[in-house]
């Protein structure tokens, strides 16, 4: 019994001598690589997103979807897509984190053939992407958008011919990797658009979330619409929004679609506190558009006023008030 107590402490004493002398030298090749023995416990962050990961500040008739087949049978994940029987946006809030946007656009299988599709990206409000004759013959588009310093995304599909009746169109983003910046965010956003603001008064006006396509077939990112401007010079289309002094700069365009007559003619004004700051006449469907800007420093409310022929469609667009 005694023999056996003895060779079983020897065998316990080997054990220890041999685990700790496999730790010192685990110690020893640790104390000589430091960079193995303060390696990050972490996995470093991806250098860039999916847009269908991003959570968009307002959306209308766009879904992400697991899977889509295009018009060419060709099978596509983690999609974004957009119902473009009428009209469909997404915009999203990038704080100036991210630097380069690509995809990869096509059609949804179901969409009707030889349909017309217009598709815009607005970074800030400006079109930095457009087709205006999107089908889904045309096949697999490829985009490629700088966003460096952008804050806001915004992304619109809608028919060319917009009618009651809905013809099935989709349009789908695939691919989409949104690379990020070096890690330093951009400057806050410092506009916000005149509908940001009440409508204090109006008359022969609405609002358009949807894109607007000018005479030229130049995009805009929606904006404010004149319906049957006016009959003469009696009747006025105009609208007036408080700025409650917020602003120092107010910039736009006025333009007119295709639909407005050739012998059109309109004039613009606008106002600021009741005095005339800027005025453009004989407006025509053969002008591309009547850019403005305007010092809004301690302005209250501004007006604008349309006047002219029965059936001309005129539009304030690109319309950005700077802080």
């Amino acid at each position: 019994m005694i023999k056996k107590n003895l060779k079983l402490k020897k065998e316990r004493k080997h054990l220890m001598k041999s685990t700790f002398l496999m730790m010192f030298i685990c110690s020893i090749i640790l104390c000589g690589n430091p960079e193995a023995a303060e390696a990050p416990s972490e996995i470093p962050g991806s250098t860039s997103d999916s847009l269908t990961k991003l959570h968009s500040i307002d959306s209308h008739d766009v879904t992400v979807e697991e899977n889509l087949t295009d018009s060419y049978g060709d099978t596509y994940s983690d999609v974004l897509l957009f119902n473009a029987d009428v009209s469909a946006r997404a915009v999203y809030s990038l704080n100036g984190q991210y630097k380069r946007m690509t995809a990869t656009m096509v059609s949804g299988e179901k969409t009707v053939s030889g349909q017309e599709l217009i598709v815009g990206i607005f970074a800030d409000s400006e079109p930095v992407y457009s087709i205006t004759d999107y089908t889904s013959q045309l096949g697999p588009q490829t985009i490629d958008i700088d966003l460096t310093g952008v804050q806001e995304l915004e992304i619109q599909t809608r028919q060319v011919v917009l009618s009651s009746v809905l013809n099935p169109a989709w349009i789908a983003l695939t691919n989409i990797s949104m690379e990020k910046n070096d890690g330093s965010a951009g400057e806050t956003k410092n506009y916000e658009r005149l509908l940001d603001n009440a409508v204090v008064d109006s008359q022969k006006m609405e609002s358009l979330e949807r894109m607007v396509v000018d005479s030229y077939g130049n995009i805009h990112n929606g904006g404010i619409r004149f319906s049957e401007a006016a009959i003469g010079q009696d009747l006025q289309g105009y609208f007036l929004i408080n700025l409650n002094q917020k602003y120092t700069q107010l910039t736009g365009e006025i333009v007119t679609d295709s639909g407005t007559p050739s012998d059109a003619v309109m004039n613009a004004e606008i106002y600021l506190d009741d005095v005339l700051a800027f005025e453009q006449t004989d407006i025509t469907k053969t002008v591309e558009s009547v850019p403005f800007v305007l010092d809004v420093q301690g302005v209250k409310v501004v007006k604008f006023v349309i006047s002219g022929y029965e059936d001309i469609n005129a539009y304030i667009v690109d319309d950005k008030l700077l802080f």
